[in-house]
């Protein structure tokens, strides 16, 4: 309808008589309505060619013309004018036909057009105000739609160029920064000649900045791997005294660097733990260097072990007296590309990734990391690794499995069980477990269950079993033609079974070997 609120409608009628009546309903409805009528298809199709109108009558009961040919016309010609059909009282399907074609809605000739001719224009009129809307909205949203399908196409190449500019740089960081080490070690230890007191202090302030670079390259690498699902853990059974030991002489040195105090607090005999001992000792470092980093010179920064048996895991606590994070902190510092608060005393600055990469690594270890702190008083983090006992890792990994988002989640594990005979050496039966460390990938589980028995679960169905099964002979064949030390044994590798990770009962697993005793593995909802 124009502004003013005149309405202005085409008739293509053939009979006089129905169009006289027509004319009637309308004008005793609208008085300022015009009504233009025509008596072929052809004229009607002139005319909305030279008047735009707010609606077209259009009976269907026009001589030589198919009722639903008449409308089709109508419409290719003019797609924006509703269109209100007219038949006969016995062509009501024919009616129905006409509104799959376009048609806005139809009027029986046989009812009284009185009471429903005006309303039926005006929700025409209305309908075909909102189909025209929502037409516009579609192809909207289908252009939006075009531009973000190419925009995330875009995205995902710069992420892999991004991932693979982070892997280049970073091995390629890491041999000068190995030479710079290394000569630094040489000279601080009087190989190429004495140093005095002041040389030697400078010296091991270059190794102790070298790490800190290693670590931002190993937080890079990590970060790239972790977003690419390529990050693949080397879990096995060890010692709290294994994962600290291996880096207590480097963070004792760092301590010193600093002007801080390192004591470590190890006193109870504590549960073996299964864990990849690399990511454990990078998180242990990290904490640690952090916690120096934010202390005040000549503070004590103290590490703890503790057993938790209810919880079937051992904790590493990292304790510093430093600033202290506030409440509204303590979760943040865990995202990445976040830090909060300064380190006034350092000139190494971070990328603010990290606690993330900490975090993620805990994750992968089936452990986690907490922290408590105040302001003012100091902070402590906390990390947890699960005993080294094949009940309780099963039970974390389900649960680990089951927490993925749902576009990438399981609905089975498959249990597989490889052996070797007695008489393989020990030697030769470590590198069969690194092997299967090399095989598995990210969601992957290899379980040492003695010197030469393994379960291997995989989030897979029992086809996907077998094609593990089928990689890891055709790579133990492919590694033996290349490998000088003697080839690997062959392994004896049988599916155990394929569980459901959406049954809510307890599903047991029993590994047997003639190699070691009988153990249990629970896949269960949890």
């Amino acid at each position: 309808m124009s502004p003013n609120g005149s309405l202005h409608v085409l008739q293509i009628q053939a009979s006089s008589l129905d169009a006289a009546r027509i004319r009637r309903s309308l004008i005793g409805a609208h008085p300022d309505a015009s009504l233009s009528t025509v008596t072929s298809l052809q004229a009607g199709i002139n005319a909305l060619a030279s008047v735009e109108f707010d609606v077209c009558l259009l009976d269907l009961e026009l001589s030589g013309v198919p009722s639903l040919d008449a409308v089709r016309a109508i419409r290719d010609h003019d797609s924006g004018v509703p269109i209100v059909v007219l038949t006969d009282g016995d062509n009501e399907t024919l009616a129905l036909d006409a509104l799959n074609e376009g048609a806005q809605d139809y009027i029986l000739k046989s009812s009284p057009m009185e009471s429903s001719l005006a309303r039926i224009i005006r929700h025409s009129i209305r309908r075909n105000e909102y189909r025209r809307r929502n037409d516009e909205l579609l192809q909207d949203l289908q252009q939006h739609r075009g531009l973000l399908v190419r925009k995330n196409r875009r995205l995902r190449q710069l992420i892999r160029t991004a991932h693979d500019f982070v892997d280049n740089v970073s091995h390629e960081f890491r041999t000068p920064l190995t030479v710079i080490k290394e000569y630094a070690s040489l000279i601080r230890e009087g190989v190429v000649g004495p140093i005095n007191d002041d040389q030697e202090r400078f010296l091991t302030i270059v190794e102790d900045r070298s790490d800190d670079l290693n670590i931002m390259i190993d937080d890079m690498l990590d970060s790239s791997r972790l977003k690419t699902g390529l990050l693949v853990s080397h879990r096995r059974p060890c010692t709290v005294g294994e994962v600290i030991g291996h880096v207590r002489s480097t963070l004792e040195r760092k301590a010193a660097a600093r002007g801080c105090r390192l004591r470590i607090d190890q006193s109870e005999e504590l549960p073996t733990i299964f864990c990849d001992p690399e990511k454990a000792h990078r998180v242990l470092t990290n904490l640690v260097v952090n916690a120096i980093k934010f202390s005040p010179e000549n503070a004590e920064v103290v590490v703890a072990a503790s057993d938790r048996p209810d919880e079937q895991e051992v904790v590493l606590t990292v304790t510093d007296s430093g600033t202290g994070i506030a409440e509204e902190d303590q979760q943040r510092i865990f995202e990445r590309f976040r830090q909060v608060g300064a380190d006034t005393r350092s000139s190494t600055k971070g990328f603010g990734i990290g606690l993330a990469i900490a975090r993620e690594l805990m994750e992968l270890n089936f452990g986690r990391i907490s922290v408590e702190s105040q302001l003012g008083k100091g902070s402590r983090f906390s990390i947890t690794f699960p005993y080294a006992d094949a009940e309780e890792i099963t039970r974390r990994f389900v649960r680990r499995l089951l927490s993925a988002s749902p576009e990438f989640g399981h609905s089975t594990v498959s249990v597989v069980e490889f052996t070797l005979p007695e008489s393989v050496s020990d030697e030769l039966a470590e590198d069969t477990e690194s092997f299967l460390f090399y095989l598995q990938r990210s969601d992957d589980l290899v379980i040492p269950l003695g010197k030469r028995v393994w379960a291997v679960l995989l989030p897979v169905d029992s086809r996907g079993a077998q094609a593990f099964l089928d990689r890891v002979e055709e790579c133990r064949t492919q590694a033996n033609r290349n490998r000088p030390q003697g080839s690997l044994p062959g392994l004896a590798g049988r599916l155990l079974g394929v569980f459901s990770l959406r049954d809510e009962k307890d599903q047991i697993v029993t590994c047997v070997s003639d190699n070691h005793p009988s153990q249990e593995l629970h896949i269960c909802h949890v």
